[in-house]
């Protein structure tokens, strides 16, 4: 069964001012964040209300694969990037 995560990525330190879609907070922040790999199913990004952090929300085949692929996230990306799981659930 189909697992998805979803987390809200905002810079660190926090930019001062708001950015107007996805696509400038990709070219601002990058455009992978995990989601190029290929155990991902399907990907969505929402910029979030505050214009700032993007929500990403990733599916994978299942579970397993989920929680091996977030234990390859490099180590100094949270000294980049404030993480906040915002929800997982089966799909």
């Amino acid at each position: 069964m189909a697992y998805k995560i979803t987390k809200k990525i905002t810079p660190n330190p926090l930019p001062e001012t708001a950015l107007a879609d996805v696509e400038a907070w990709k070219t601002a922040y990058g455009s992978y964040h995990g989601s190029q790999a290929p155990c991902i199913t399907a990907q969505e990004w929402t910029l979030h209300a505050d214009g700032k952090s993007m929500i990403v929300a990733l599916t994978y085949e299942d579970k397993d694969t989920c929680e091996k692929h977030q234990a390859t996230e490099p180590e100094d990306y949270t000294d980049i990037y404030d993480i906040e799981v915002m929800g997982e659930a089966t799909v």
